[in-house]
């Protein structure tokens, strides 16, 4: 039985932190440490980790706000396990998430990660069964074959199939944890897809539902889409730049052009119609109607684009 390290970064949602602590500690697999990265919000989730009285909780609590990138990261290098698996604070796995996904990558010591489909639940912690097929299709797992896979980078780094925060196990030791340029920010999930496929491991997929995805209110306001994106660019921007990757760099150059232009269009809806111009710019190459007609738009007085976009 593996000692399994589980993150767990939070920033002032108590009431649903208690329901991700729940679901770790009450995993099949019991020798774990559950390390809580409290941001320090203006709550204090340290009450919550104490309710547990489980002595197999970590919980740091930062002295200043590190912003979601770093929260995590130092979860990932504090970790002391042979696995480790990230969970967001809003997020819920089911008793037998971490058991049956650590029993593949026992025996399978080529693989990176293991990882699994996940439900889709509302803020009330409902499962909404429709939301949950057009994810799992919107993914492409429904098409996706069940065991190993060595060959990855299309369903990791293109279809983004690998749900790697909340529904993923990684090995440990085969992250190069140093490795995490400040530019990837918000996008760290999809960098450590990269990272697990630059291992050279293999990828495991168990096509089971084994955590609970929440969608509710409030998850990113429009300053936290633009940093998003523009961490999503860094991203396909350095893979591009990774001669392995060559056969599918016209696909990701494709991929980095949509982004500037879904970035320009953020940027224009945040009235920064020039930074919005300089974005599909760069992009023109991947833009559609719509990308075109929102760089015509960038143009227009403000108090014109505000009417127009309301």
């Amino acid at each position: 039985m593996p000692l399994v390290s589980v993150v767990i970064p939070t920033y002032n949602r108590p009431e649903y932190l208690r329901e991700a602590i729940q679901s770790a500690l009450g995993q099949s697999h019991r020798n774990l440490e559950v390390l809580v990265l409290d941001d320090a919000g203006p709550l204090d989730n340290g009450e919550v980790a104490a309710s547990f009285r489980d002595e197999r909780i970590r919980y740091i609590r930062h002295e200043f706000n590190q912003g979601i990138f770093a929260n995590n990261l130092a979860g990932f290098r504090l970790a002391r396990g042979k696995y480790i698996a990230d969970l967001n604070d809003d997020d819920r796995w089911e008793s037998g998430f971490v058991e049956k996904l650590v029993a593949k990558l026992e025996a399978a010591p080529e693989a990176t990660v293991a990882f699994c489909d996940h439900f889709i639940m509302n803020g009330d912690g409902v499962i909404d069964e429709a939301a949950t097929e057009r994810n799992t299709r919107a993914w492409k797992r429904d098409r996706l074959s069940p065991g190993l896979h060595m060959q990855w980078a299309q369903i990791g780094l293109l279809d983004q199939s690998i749900p790697m925060v909340m529904a993923a196990v990684l090995r440990r030791e085969a992250i190069d944890w140093d490795f995490f340029p400040e530019a990837v920010g918000s996008a760290y999930d999809y960098w450590l897809t990269y990272l697990a496929w630059k291992s050279g491991g293999a990828a495991y997929f168990l096509p089971e539902r084994l955590t609970r995805y929440r969608v509710h209110a409030g998850q990113q306001t429009l300053t936290g889409r633009i940093a998003n994106l523009k961490s999503r660019i860094a991203c396909l921007e350095h893979f591009l730049g990774d001669p392995r990757l060559a056969s599918i760099h016209d696909e990701l150059r494709l991929r980095l052009n949509r982004a500037r232009c879904r970035l320009g269009r953020v940027l224009l809806t945040s009235e920064k119609g020039k930074d919005a111009r300089r974005s599909f710019a760069a992009g023109w190459r991947g833009a559609s109607l719509p990308d075109y007609c929102a760089f015509g738009l960038s143009f227009a007085p403000a108090a014109v684009r505000r009417f127009l976009l309301c």
